[in-house]
């Protein structure tokens, strides 16, 4: 089978009829599958990483790529922007995590430090799912097979603290736009919704019947969507708060 290799945007036009054509900008650049991606807060870039260890930036607008960063030694896993734009992070399966502030070019690496056994575990416990807080003072990230959230202080370049989910584990995390929530997705097909100040739960929404594999927040901070390999949904967070457990 083909390998993933290249990024097709979809750019909304705001209200396309049937007979249009829906405009398409498409990047190539990866040599083997695109696992994840992410666009800048002003909508002027777009950061990509995959099987091919690479994580590159892109003038996506042109179909320009940027720069290609070959720090990490296996595939991208997860990647973002600082909300800022002035950093971006990458999660990798060489159980590392590395912030490139684009303004100096300075590289630092968060090593798996947190799972005393990662020889036994190699590419079955590493760096799953990475996102900035809105204010850039923390980067929180989950380990795959773990059930605790960490929270990175950017100031100090140590943990700051962590909380624990469920027993299951956490596969993503997401922080919302404006700092208040976190959304985790757990592997039960469950998401969990956290106040971020208090690292308290809010509500568990549930409702996927099968794999769950991603979830983002909407920009009006109305909707969280999800989605995996049966069916995607959305919800108003705020009002499935009778979920609480």
């Amino acid at each position: 089978m083909k390998p993933f290799t290249e990024i097709i945007l979809l750019l909304s036009l705001g209200s396309i009829h049937a007979q249009d054509t829906i405009p398409e900008i498409v990047l190539k650049g990866h040599q083997y599958t695109v696992y994840s991606i992410d666009i800048s807060e002003d909508n002027k870039y777009l950061v990509s990483g995959g099987w091919d260890n690479t994580v590159k930036l892109w003038d996506y607008k042109n179909a320009k790529e940027i720069k290609s960063f070959d720090y990490h030694k296996d595939m991208i896993q997860d990647l973002c922007f600082s909300k800022d734009n002035s950093m971006i992070a990458s999660a990798s399966r060489d159980n590392t995590i590395k912030i490139n502030k684009l303004s100096t070019g300075e590289i630092i690496t968060i090593t798996n430090d947190f799972e005393p056994n990662i020889e036994g575990y190699y590419r079955l416990t590493y760096f799953s799912s990475i996102s900035f807080t809105p204010d850039n003072e923390q980067l929180v990230f989950t380990l795959a097979g773990r059930n605790e959230i960490f929270f990175w202080d950017m100031s100090n370049n140590t943990l700051a603290e962590k909380i624990v989910g469920p027993g299951l584990g956490i596969k993503k995390v997401e922080v919302s736009i404006n700092g208040k929530y976190i959304a985790s997705l757990t592997r039960d097909n469950s998401i969990i919704i956290w106040d971020l100040d208090t690292k308290k739960q809010v509500s568990v929404l549930k409702g996927h019947v099968g794999s769950v594999d991603n979830l983002c927040f909407s920009r009006n901070e109305k909707y969280l969507v999800s989605g995996g390999g049966s069916n995607v949904s959305y919800r108003k967070p705020i009002e499935y708060y009778n979920l609480m457990v």
